[in-house]
């Protein structure tokens, strides 16, 4: 089964989290087998280039609640390798089940953060799980930075994949994805943190 990408979509959840997005923000719809997410904005402003691996997220044991995951968000963190931690802590999420990595790179207020967050969270509280899915960026780059917020934009690769949503359900196939999200964070206490995901055409 392959997911339908396009301006609608956001992260696998029955692709690693299909995420369905409005057009200027992350905004989750449920649909398919009730849970897909899914991000992204496919290919468009991606390019060819290599991606660089920054996660894996592999079969996950059903009903793992524990993070081997260590990544948080450090003070000497620049903006841009704040992006590609959360990044990974996400990859490492689909594989885990295990949302607190993953939370303590965002704001306290990211909603954007949690609908990539939750969803994952309750497959695997479902008794679900996932394969492959992981992120990795082709490029990052910060376009505006002061004091207290930075901008930064990556043209994001999610790998191939399966979800399965829950205990005994059908495992639902997803393709490769790309799109382009621009990403806002604000430095609290002294470290820079996620507080919006917003995808670009």
């Amino acid at each position: 089964m392959s997911a339908p990408f396009g301006l609608a979509s956001s992260i696998p959840l029955l692709v690693p989290e299909r995420l369905l997005l409005s057009e200027d923000r992350m905004k989750p719809r449920y649909g398919v087998a009730a849970m897909v997410l899914s991000v992204a904005l496919g290919a468009a402003g991606c390019g060819g280039d290599e991606p660089k691996r920054i996660g894996t997220a592999e079969t996950s044991s059903v009903g793992a609640s524990s993070s081997t995951a260590t990544t948080s968000a450090a003070p000497q963190m620049t903006a841009e390798e704040t992006v590609e931690a959360w990044f990974d802590a996400r990859s490492d999420l689909l594989r885990t089940g295990d949302p607190r990595p993953l939370r303590s790179l965002a704001a306290p207020d990211c909603e954007t953060c949690e609908w990539q967050i939750q969803p994952v969270v309750d497959v695997h509280q479902a008794g679900g799980g996932f394969q492959g899915g992981a992120w990795s960026s082709a490029s990052v780059k910060k376009t505006k930075e002061n004091a207290d917020s930075a901008v930064v934009l990556a043209a994001v690769v999610v790998a191939e994949g399966t979800t399965t949503p829950s205990g005994g359900a059908e495992e639902q196939r997803y393709d490769e994805e790309r799109f382009i999200l621009e990403i806002t964070l604000t430095k609290i206490d002294g470290a820079w943190r996620v507080s919006k995901l917003v995808t670009l055409r």
